[in-house]
């Protein structure tokens, strides 16, 4: 059961981020829902479900735009076996504890995007503003959608089957 929802979990995840989110994309800032998503995945499920969901999430996030095939989904495994290895360490009690593993998650995913890029393109001092732009706007983003699914998560819904 829990697979399956964060099946479900990972699609709408997917699918808020190509058809919202993709036409906001401003000045380079693209707003990224999946590294949120992938923190709230690995902390609730083993490790092998959340690499294979995250490894397939990233490689639909790349299909849809052909000039990165291969990085999203790298850059995800990667963050994936980041936030396994070490969410146990993080004392989840402290807020500050959480934001800083978010904001260093968000730090390796664009600075990774960033060498990518640069030496894909060239480097520009756009590039630089982009990175911290996309890290400050993205930590929000991650923190928001992060904290949302752990909300979900903690509820308990149940279909009463019972007919009166």
């Amino acid at each position: 059961m829990k697979l399956i929802r964060s099946i479900i979990f990972a699609i709408i995840i997917l699918y808020i981020q190509v058809f919202v989110f993709s036409p906001i994309d401003a000045l380079g800032l693209l707003p990224n829902l999946v590294i949120g998503y992938l923190i709230y995945l690995n902390i609730y499920n083993n490790q092998m479900p959340g690499l294979l969901i995250s490894f397939f999430l990233g490689l639909a996030l790349d299909l849809t735009t052909p000039f990165t095939i291969g990085m999203n989904a790298g850059l995800f495994v990667l963050l994936t076996f980041i936030v396994k290895q070490t969410h146990n360490l993080i004392d989840k009690e402290k807020f500050l504890n959480n934001i800083f593993a978010i904001v260093t998650l968000n730090v390796i995913y664009f600075f990774s995007v960033y060498v990518i890029q640069s030496i894909a393109d060239s480097f520009s001092a756009n590039m630089l503003w982009q990175f911290f732009l996309n890290v400050i706007i993205n930590t929000i983003i991650s923190i928001i959608v992060a904290f949302i699914l752990i909300i979900l998560h903690q509820l308990k819904i149940t279909l009463d089957e019972t007919v009166s």
